[in-house]
Order: structure tokens, then C-alpha cells, then sequence
């Protein structure tokens, strides 16, 4: 291009015009003009270089901006696969609590039942208790009433076959002289020879 050759032309008219000894202003302003386009040229390169420079940096940009991309893919995977999860946990929880719900429920049931069996023993209790009281002061007063009236038939039974009895007012010091005289008395008049009878 014209600027490389400009360029290359540059270094050899300076060190032509340094071999010389003496410079005309003429020579001056030419050797100006050329420092002034060697700087251009200098400036030229370097914003042809600058170009060059943003193409990586934006090359390499773009690979981070990929990375960042593929990670934010994975991470997504990641958070997807993790909220699934959870939703399936969310859900066993669920199943978990309305069974806890219904074991609660039929517990509640069992304890109310429960409680109703032992308040009707203990009022069953209290009244089996109550009853066998009764029965019992029942039976002690039947067995009482049915002493007595064998007492009273045993005494009469024994009054009418000795002339006394088992009760307390009964007189059998009395009472047995006169009716084992009167047997006496009676054997003796079926027995002749005994007693007045012999005498006849």
C-alpha cells in the first residue's frame, strides 16, 4: 500500500538528509513533513492494532457469555430436577399427614369408646356392689327369719313329744316328773302283778 512504502521511504530520506552537512529550509520542511507523516503512520497502525484487540477481548467475552449460558443451563436442570422433587416430597408430606389425620381420628374414636366401656363397668360396678349388698342383708335376714321358724317348729315338735321344749321359758325340771309319772302309771295298770294291781 501507499503508507508502507511512504513508510519504508521515510527512514532512508532521514539518513540521507542527516549525511549531509548543511540543510536548506527547503530540505527542513521536507524532512517536517516526513517525521509528521512517519507519525501518522505510527498512529495508523496502532488504531488498525486497536481493532484487533476489542476482536479478542469481544472472542473471549463470548466465551464467557457461552460458559456462563451452558452453567445457567446445567443450574436450571439442577433447580428443575429439585423443584420435582420437592413437588414429590410436597406430595408425601400430604399422603403422610391426611394418614396421621385418620390414625388421630380413629385414635379419638378408640379413646371415646374407651371411655364409655369404663364408665358403663364402673356404673355396672356400682350397681353389681349395690345388688349384692342388698342380697346380702336379704339373705341375712331370710336365714334369720328361717332359724326362727325352724326353732319354733323344732320346740313345738319336742313340746309335743316330752312336755317341753328347746325354749329358754320352758320348764322341764317341771315339766318331765309328771308326764314320766303319768307313763308309769299307765304301764302299771297294763301290767298286772305290779303295783295295787297284784293285790286284787
Amino acid at each position: 500500500p501507499p503508507t508502507s512504502a511512504m513508510a519504508a521511504a521515510a527512514p532512508r530520506r532521514t539518513a540521507a538528509a542527516g549525511s549531509r552537512s548543511k540543510k536548506s529550509p527547503e530540505e527542513d520542511a521536507e524532512a517536517a513533513k516526513e517525521r509528521e507523516m512517519a507519525e501518522l503512520l505510527r498512529k495508523l497502525k496502532e488504531a488498525t492494532a486497536v481493532p484487533e484487540h476489542a476482536a479478542r477481548r469481544v472472542r473471549k467475552l463470548d466465551d464467557m457469555v457461552s460458559y456462563l449460558r451452558k452453567a445457567k443451563r446445567q443450574v436450571d436442570a439442577t433447580v428443575a430436577a429439585d423443584e420435582a422433587r420437592l413437588a414429590e416430597l410436597d406430595r408425601e408430606a400430604a399422603s403422610l399427614e391426611r394418614t396421621i389425620g385418620s390414625i388421630r381420628a380413629h385414635r379419638r374414636a378408640m379413646e371415646a369408646e374407651r371411655d364409655d366401656i369404663v364408665a358403663r363397668l364402673k356404673a355396672g360396678e356400682t350397681g353389681f356392689t349395690g345388688f349384692v349388698k342388698e342380697t346380702s342383708a336379704t339373705t341375712a335376714v331370710t336365714a334369720r327369719r328361717n332359724a326362727r321358724h325352724l326353732s319354733s317348729a323344732v320346740s313345738q315338735e319336742l313340746r309335743a313329744s316330752r312336755g317341753y321344749s328347746v325354749d329358754k321359758d320352758s320348764k322341764p325340771h317341771l315339766e318331765a316328773p309328771a308326764s314320766v309319772l303319768a307313763k308309769a302309771r299307765a304301764l302299771a295298770r297294763r301290767a298286772p302283778g305290779i303295783g295295787g294291781g297284784g293285790r286284787a
